[in-house]
């Protein structure tokens, strides 16, 4: 590459170094449930970029050699699906109530799909360079924090969870130190000596951390990388001597492998077995609705409104539960298998298409790219393997490299086509059409960022205006009425005055349709009492006392909720309930709750 070229291939990959450095040192995660953590209407600013790159090949189209000589148009096939999906994707972000802007982890992917397209329509394979190179000094950085992290913490009693590096969290730290690993590699000239001894020093680095970490789903991960390692690069080597080895010791191979594998996987269970035990309450509850929306599915991103009221239907209809199951059930929102998950909010239709995109990243073939090719379907593979039994696809980083890996697979088809200027009229009427589009949605999308950015402000006390708070949330109401989190915290602040309380009730019933969590559903229940609609209230804890019933809390104020109304028979059965609740963590608190239920049931109880 020229200079030109280089700094051509800087500038496209500019939005995608950008995203590197906000998801793994700001925004982890897309399945935040907190109300105060609103990140990702940031990236509304990475949908620029698209437009930019539409233009880019609107020109090169109609005017091939007006930029360049080196710079081929995208062929006719990928323009046309690009085309055709970003303008559904417009669509959606200008005209739906559930899938725009409002639903985190349906807009990030959004986003990410919007870089994978722009880097597309450049049609620059050079441009994945600086951004592999991001990523390999990324890795590097968050090496040396997970280490800083160790010496600091070396020898306390939860060492192995508090060494997460920028990402929050020390499994999802682990899983991202084995996927970057050979990213970071391919950057390094292995066939030389020194390279080759640092690659092995800083495999080993991460291998020691990702086990003092004990993130079961890493340690997978790595193995089943290090074997999809071997059967692409030994495969002929490997394949005769299987050939070659007498049946008997095929045999004992096979046998002692069997053993290996079970006594490992049984290791790794009963390593964290209350997650574990966790994790399969959550398949247990979603696979009891596998027929639910089968075909279309719940929609990306909507699996975290339905899973909440699929555990408190499952608690409530299984009055027989165990005590681990008691004592697993939190306040969840994702369910720690992507697949599972991916089928239940895209539906099957949505799911072979999933699995028609990853054959084509493993079917890519190109002798001029065969390294870069290589470590991309091992990164590949190791997101496919962490997404077994973590958040892989809700973690952000690993959703931009799954799209750079994409990338690089349609960039190395179409760098040996040489395609001919795409003077067709269709195209370009829709290429106008999609420039309006995406022009509306940008719009839309910083307008939302503004008003985000003033409701924070608001939050955190560094709104300094003359305008009363409750204006200001009036005023951004119109705007931000899809925004299941903002509705929430607006009913909580009208909830709080005694004179707005009674208008706290409509704005969250509203937020229960974009948005449940344990603190709208709580507020929701408080917003009916305060209008002395009982049954509504109790309705709202009854809902809570089945999706979390290890909590006491609920359960008390389920209780008191029944005194109100003098519901005897409730009363009786409430508060037997709780003298029979298992204690997961003992506090004065439960104590109370307890003694206050004992004196219920005795029939001597003074608390109203």
């Amino acid at each position: 590459m020229n200079i030109s070229q280089r700094i051509s291939a800087l500038l496209i990959a500019v939005p995608w170094l950008a995203c590197i450095l906000y998801f793994i040192l700001r925004y982890p995660f897309s399945f935040n449930y907190e109300i105060y953590i609103n990140n990702h209407y940031t990236l509304a600013w990475t949908l620029l970029y698209f437009p930019f790159s539409l233009i880019f090949f609107f020109i090169i189209s109609i005017k091939p050699g007006y930029i360049g000589n080196s710079v081929k148009t995208l062929p006719n096939g990928p323009g046309y699906f690009v085309v055709f999906t970003m303008a559904i994707v417009w669509v959606l972000l200008l005209f739906s109530n559930y899938y725009s802007f409002g639903n985190e982890h349906f807009f990030v992917c959004i986003s990410m799909f919007a870089l994978l397209c722009s880097l597309l329509l450049f049609n620059n394979i050079d441009s994945i360079i600086p951004i592999i190179v991001s990523l390999a000094v990324a890795f590097m950085f968050q090496l040396y924090a997970g280490y800083s992290q160790l010496l600091a913490v070396a020898g306390s009693e939860n060492e192995s969870l508090m060494i997460r590096g920028n990402l929050h969290n020390s499994g999802i730290y682990a899983c991202y130190l084995v996927i970057s690993f050979p990213f970071f590699c391919y950057i390094l000239p292995l066939k030389k000596r020194a390279p080759l001894i640092i690659c092995s020093i800083i495999a080993l680095a991460v291998i020691s951390l990702v086990f003092v970490t004990k993130s079961r789903s890493a340690i997978v991960a790595a193995f089943v990388m290090l074997l999809a390692f071997a059967g692409s690069t030994w495969s002929k080597n490997l394949r005769r001597y299987a050939a070659a080895m007498p049946m008997i010791v095929k045999l004992t191979l096979s046998a002692s492998m069997t053993l290996t594998l079970s006594g490992a996987g049984y290791y790794l269970f009963q390593a964290k077995r209350m997650s574990a035990l966790g994790r399969m309450l959550k398949i247990r509850i979603t696979w009891e609705h596998i027929t639910d929306h089968f075909w279309l599915g719940t929609g990306l991103g909507r699996f975290s409104w339905y899973y909440p009221q699929w555990q408190s239907d499952y608690f409530r209809s299984h009055p027989d539960i165990s005590q681990a199951e008691i004592f697993s059930a939190g306040e969840s929102y994702i369910l720690f298998n992507e697949y599972l998950q991916l089928l239940k909010e895209v539906g099957i239709g949505g799911f072979l298409i999933f699995m028609v995109a990853l054959i084509y990243i493993y079917s890519t073939r190109n002798t001029n790219y065969s390294s870069l090719l290589k470590v991309t379907k091992l990164t590949v593979t190791g997101i496919l393997a962490c997404s077994f039994t973590t958040y892989a696809l809700h973690t952000n980083i690993f959703l931009l490299i799954l799209a750079l890996c994409f990338a690089i697979s349609v960039l190395v088809r179409v760098s040996s086509i040489d395609s001919p200027p795409n003077q067709n009229a269709l195209l370009t009427g829709l290429m106008l059409c999609l420039l309006v589009l995406a022009g509306m949605g940008i719009y839309k999308g910083l307008q939302l960022y503004k008003a985000i950015q003033r409701w924070e402000m608001l939050t955190e006390g560094r709104y300094n205006s003359d305008v009363p708070p409750q204006q200001v949330y009036e005023n951004l109401y119109p705007i931000l009425q899809q925004n299941g989190k903002f509705l929430t915290d607006y009913g909580l602040f009208l909830q709080e005055n005694h004179n707005t309380a009674m208008l706290a009730l409509p704005i969250l019933q509203r937020s229960r349709n974009y948005f449940v969590s344990k603190l709208t559903i709580e507020q929701l229940g408080k917003a009916y009492a305060v209008r002395g609609d009982y049954h509504h209230a109790i309705a709202c804890y009854e809902w809570l006392g089945y999706y979390l019933p290890n909590r006491f809390g609920v359960k008390n104020d389920l209780l008191r909720l029944y005194k109100k109304t003098a519901d005897s028979a409730n009363i009786q059965r409430v508060a037997t309930m709780i003298m029979s609740m298992p204690i997961k963590i003992n506090s004065p608190e439960v104590e109370f709750i307890k003694k206050e239920a004992a004196a219920t049931l005795a029939g001597n109880d003074s608390i109203r």
